[in-house]
C-alpha cells in the first residue's frame, strides 16, 4: 500500500512538472514571435507604408537588368 501511495505521487508529480515546463516553453515561444514581429515591422515599416507605384520606381531606380 505504501509503494502504491510513493508511486501514485512520483507519477502525479511528473505530470504536474511535465505541464509546467510545457506552459514555460510556450510562454517563451509567444516572447520569440512578439520580438521577431518587432524587428519585421521595423523592417518592412518602410515597404508597408509604400503604394505598388512608389515601390515599382524604387526597384526601377535601384536596379537594371543587368542586375
Amino acid at each position: 500500500m505504501c509503494a502504491g501511495v510513493v508511486s501514485g505521487a512520483y507519477w502525479a508529480g511528473g505530470r504536474a512538472a511535465r505541464a509546467q515546463c510545457a506552459a514555460e516553453i510556450a510562454e517563451l515561444r509567444i516572447g520569440r514571435q512578439l520580438v521577431n514581429l518587432e524587428l519585421l515591422g521595423g523592417v518592412y515599416e518602410k515597404s508597408v507604408n509604400l503604394g505598388v507605384r512608389d515601390i515599382r520606381r524604387i526597384l526601377r531606380q535601384e536596379y537594371t537588368i543587368a542586375d
